[in-house]
């Protein structure tokens, strides 16, 4: 794996989504990040197109085997299909809302 910096988004309900900037590393797949000081202390693997979570894990290995799994790749493929697009813009504005903070 290569280390990176990426964004990752969060949705804030009625204020909207935001993202946060994490050091991590990507496998040219997902991208990963610990959460050491969030309210999850383990990794997460994050999808780059969208920023959102794909699965959690208490290592890096363990997360990128979780991710890697058939059965996460079919959710993060159906849930793309199904609102991709949506998910892509969400993120594209929260990027551009945090760029004018």
């Amino acid at each position: 794996m290569k280390k990176c910096k990426f964004y990752s988004m969060y949705s804030c309900g009625k204020n909207g989504a935001r993202v946060v900037l994490h050091d991590g590393y990507t496998d040219g797949v997902y991208n990963y990040y610990n959460g050491g000081g969030n309210s999850y202390r383990g990794w997460c693997a994050v999808e780059p197109s969208t920023g959102l979570a794909v699965v959690y894990a208490n290592t890096r290995k363990e997360c990128a085997e979780k991710a890697c799994s058939m059965e996460i790749v079919l959710k993060v493929e159906k849930a793309l299909q199904m609102n991709g697009d949506e998910f892509r813009a969400a993120f594209l504005e929260a990027m551009r809302n945090e760029a004018e903070v």
